[in-house]
């Protein structure tokens, strides 16, 4: 078998997905079905109204994969999670650690220096002196230097790649234990996702100054052939070692 990949759901043409056996059949107006095995997906990108026809969003779900909804601008507006898929326990793990009286600050305290540590290593990659600015110095600083490289497509290109960045989040999460409830924003672990994304931003907009050319992205495929290619490794690496690092607060 071969790997796993991302499907996309383009709805501004119109699209009916059912469920088929073990595969989801997506017809495009009068074109003939095509299959994609449940086991060969690694998760599904829903852009504008796509056509779910009875249990093919359930299955999807049951099958553990991550289904992220964006509108026709690209923005990530809602991501449907699947089961958990091993043991670890995030979710269940930190909503007991939320009892405690000092967990609000010992998580505060974690993810600044986890804000700390990336802005450091962001630093180094592009050879900027690390001790003459603070965090929310050095994001203004990243803002205006990506705003200045890529020029006018710089908003809608960053929100393209971090569309693509929040469903690989959402996996993350998923397979580390958090339940869909908690991924959709609710309980003391609903914040998680958000911070995590932000987190994120220090690498994503460092590999963006870095790249050998500025990255043009004016349309939903050619950011996901970017962050593909260039992005996702990288930070899908970052994005599971932070969790990672959640487990030294003693869950």
């Amino acid at each position: 078998m071969g790997p796993s990949k991302t499907l996309y759901l383009d709805g501004r043409s119109t699209l009916i997905v059912e469920r088929a056996g073990p595969a989801l059949q997506v017809t495009a107006g009068d074109l003939a079905p095509v299959w994609y095995p449940f086991a060969r997906l690694s998760y599904i990108l829903c852009r504008g109204p796509v056509g779910w026809r009875g249990d093919a969003l359930q299955a999807c779900v049951q099958q553990g994969l991550v289904v992220a909804f964006l509108d026709l601008d690209d923005r990530c507006t809602g991501i449907a999670s699947g089961v958990p898929a091993d043991h670890l326990g995030l979710g269940a793990r930190l909503e007991m650690a939320a009892a405690r009286p000092d967990w609000e600050q010992r998580y505060h305290t974690w993810l600044m220096a986890q804000h700390h540590r990336r802005a450091a290593y962001t630093c180094r990659a592009l050879g900027w002196p690390e001790d003459v600015l603070r965090p929310h110095g050095l994001r203004q600083r990243l803002h205006q230097a990506v705003q200045a490289r890529l020029g006018a497509q710089a908003d809608s290109c960053q929100q393209r790649l971090n569309s693509l960045l929040r469903a690989d989040i959402a996996a993350a999460l998923t397979r580390a234990g958090l339940a869909p409830d908690q991924l959709a924003g609710l309980g003391p672990a609903g914040h998680l996702a958000d911070d995590l994304q932000s987190l994120l931003q220090w690498p994503l907009r460092g590999k963006l100054l870095t790249a050998p050319v500025p990255v043009q992205a004016d349309n939903l495929a050619a950011a996901a052939a970017i962050y593909h290619r260039s992005l996702q490794p990288g930070l899908v690496a970052t994005c599971r070692r932070l969790i990672a690092s959640l487990f030294s607060l003693g869950l």
